[in-house]
């Protein structure tokens, strides 16, 4: 590297000497420095340009912008940790400030990576800091080897639309088993239903009672209140509890009633 540098060093100072004194004039006078930084800027982009062909200058009056190669997502051109090495490097030799590195990094992003960035990574960034849109690419399209995976890039689409197939799926088998307790119904709910209730739902919990409530078997729901605005589950539950007691008394009395009279059939018969 310090070979190439040397050697770069050098290149500059023979064109300088042989072309740029030649060419920058003024008339008579010494070259003004403007005509001077014009002739450094052309020197230097040429052998820049030569040297790493990736490196794009776009001709401004006084200025060179440089821009990083392409990163489209596929790989096919660049993978993801060539595209942020020579990107860093640019910045580096380029002296980018960094309020100006992921502005001119996410113009290089492009077809699904540019999708993606319009879409969610550029809403998904705390800030503007090269090392919060680095660590945010490489979520969602790396990882890159010997820097681990890091924390996977979540779309929340994705799993908006996952969370709601997982509730009417659920919502579709719901019911209480044969011969199930109600505590361990209700329960059951809790647990295995009641989390998976999407919040961007018109009225969850007016949803969460009904759902509750037609699952329950149909000596049970005859005794418990339809669901109203103004109920909790936890009121349903309670209610659940108590109708099942209630249904367990009167099957008491059917039988004791059952019983009695098959008692005193039998003492008619004798």
């Amino acid at each position: 590297m310090k070979g190439y540098v040397n050697n770069l060093s050098a290149t500059v100072d023979a064109r300088w000497k042989g072309e740029a004194w030649r060419t920058v004039k003024c008339g008579d006078q010494a070259a003004t420095r403007f005509e001077l930084l014009t002739c450094v800027r052309r020197v230097v982009t040429e052998l820049v340009s030569e040297r790493f062909p990736a490196i794009k200058f776009h001709s401004q009056p006084a200025t060179a912008a440089i821009i990083p190669p392409l990163f489209d997502s596929t790989r096919r051109t660049v993978s993801l940790s060539a595209w942020l090495y020579d990107t860093e490097l640019i910045f580096r030799t380029s002296h980018i400030v960094e309020r100006l590195q992921v502005s001119l990094a996410s113009r290089c992003l492009v077809s699904d990576a540019r999708l993606w960035w319009m879409t969610h990574g550029e809403r998904a960034l705390p800030d503007h800091t090269w090392a919060h849109f680095r660590a945010l690419v490489i979520a969602r399209y790396g990882p890159i080897p010997g820097e681990g995976a890091g924390e996977p890039y979540r779309d929340p689409e994705i799993y908006r639309d996952m969370q709601h197939r997982r509730y009417q799926s659920l919502v579709a088998d719901w019911r209480a088993y044969p011969q199930e307790s109600m505590g361990h119904y209700c329960r059951r709910f809790q647990e295995a239903m009641l989390p998976h209730i999407p919040q961007d739902i018109l009225n969850p919990e007016m949803q969460a009672l009904v759902i509750l409530h037609n699952g329950l078997p149909p000596q049970i729901r005859q005794y418990v209140t339809k669901p109203m605005l103004g109920m909790t589950v936890g009121d349903m539950i309670a209610d659940i509890i108590e109708a099942e007691m209630v249904g367990h008394a009167m099957q008491a009395g059917v039988e004791a009633v059952v019983d009695g009279q098959d008692a005193a059939d039998d003492i008619d018969a004798h």
